[in-house]
């Protein structure tokens, strides 16, 4: 056992040094430490595993270990792999039926981190697991907490991955006890990060006709302080407030509200993202035509709800921003929040006259800036909020 770990690491970085990642394929590999403990994980487990959307550490496993290994994946660059089996996550049944219920270990990390996704990529954990005594350990956002545990009944672990080109923090979630995974990552974290029960995040999930889910109990909506995180949870039914002492003031009420806005521009966002990843003809794009057209639908009614929106609240919204109403003006003529871009981005990917991954990398683009504006306000949130406190202690 310990020389397959020794010989894991060189494997590892072989596989993180010659195989680049597609961004139009959402594929962002772990760092080499982080492969090096996940590959660790599948050492010490001994059976079979699956490493569902995990070719990083499905190519770093010592060549013992990997013979008894499957990796499914949506990328035929590896097809011809032996133990490479494709995999559609839209498609959980299509999982060939002489692998299903034969593996003791399941690694996975989808390419998005919507419950929609998560639901699907569930079905097939519970297709190849060999029984309910299967570990899986799993990696996605920490708001991903109450999800997790509904669908495959998973608790978050100390250890975080590192995947370096990846724009936020992931956490790792499994049915399980390690070691390993019961300590911080020093690439990451070097004081415990788990939240407490006062900021523990919650969700509300949609039920999965495959099997019935554990409930939740107590939702109470809480606040998320994490930059960009907060964008994601719309698509995951994420139920949040801002965090506050008191009765919130107007300003900082009409900035959760350009939050909200926010939140749905990015939706659209995602949704312009998801084909792009799985289209490569144009008989592919056809067929998935229909949710293009009712994505930019989408798309033209959260901007005009936000354009009506910004015109009513105007000079307060530029005050809650602590900005003079021309300076606001002359931002919303450069498009300031992305809403002509993320327009303009659906009617290229439903027109066709774009490459998808040109939609892919556009999306990357915008996903990226809206991460960087809700932060702004966020920040500007807790400004006024430590405005409202100084001011409260100062008559007390």
């Amino acid at each position: 056992m310990p020389d397959d770990k020794a010989d894991s690491g060189g494997m590892s970085s072989s596989f993180l040094t010659t195989t680049g990642e597609k961004q139009d394929m959402n594929q962002y590999w772990y760092s080499q430490p982080t492969a090096d403990v996940f590959i660790n994980e599948v050492v010490d487990n001994g059976g079979c595993a699956a490493l569902v959307s995990t070719p990083s550490i499905y190519f770093g496993l010592p060549p013992d270990v990997r013979a008894r290994c499957h990796l499914l994946d949506f990328d035929r660059q590896w097809e011809n792999d032996p133990g490479f089996v494709f995999y559609d996550y839209n498609e959980p049944e299509g999982i060939p039926h002489g692998i299903r219920g034969t593996f003791d270990f399941l690694l996975i990390d989808p390419p998005f981190i919507t419950s929609e996704a998560w639901a699907l990529y569930a079905k097939a954990a519970k297709l190849l697991m060999k029984s309910q005594g299967a570990k899986v350990l799993c990696t996605t956002i920490a708001e991903n907490d109450g999800l997790m545990q509904n669908l495959l009944n998973l608790h978050p672990v100390a250890f975080r991955p590192s995947i370096p080109n990846l724009v936020y923090q992931y956490s790792a979630f499994a049915n399980y006890t390690s070691t390993q995974l019961s300590s911080l990552n020093p690439e990451v974290d070097h004081e415990e990060w788990r939240p407490t029960s006062r900021s523990e995040c919650l969700l509300v999930t949609n039920s999965l006709e495959a099997a019935p889910l554990r409930t939740r109990a107590a939702t109470t909506p809480v606040s998320i302080s994490s930059t960009g995180t907060r964008m994601y949870l719309a698509d995951c039914g994420v139920s949040i407030a801002e965090e506050s002492d008191g009765p919130l003031g107007p300003e900082v009420q009409l900035l959760m509200q350009l939050r909200k806005h926010l939140d749905a521009i990015f939706k659209c966002v995602a949704v312009a993202s998801l084909p792009a990843s799985r289209l490569s003809t144009r008989q592919q794009v056809e067929k998935i035509r229909p949710k293009l057209e009712a994505a930019r639908k989408q798309t033209e009614t959260a901007a005009a709800d936000f354009g009506a929106w910004l015109s009513t609240n105007h000079n307060e919204i530029a005050e809650a921003l602590g900005e003079t109403p021309e300076a606001f003006s002359a931002s919303l003529l450069g498009d300031r929040w992305r809403v002509r871009s993320v327009v303009e981005l659906m009617e290229a990917a439903c027109d066709g006259n774009t490459t998808q991954s040109e939609v892919a990398t556009s999306s990357k683009q915008h996903t990226v800036a809206l991460f960087r504006l809700s932060g702004q306000v966020l920040d500007r949130i807790k400004e006024l909020k430590r405005q409202k406190a100084r001011s409260v202690s100062l008559c007390i």
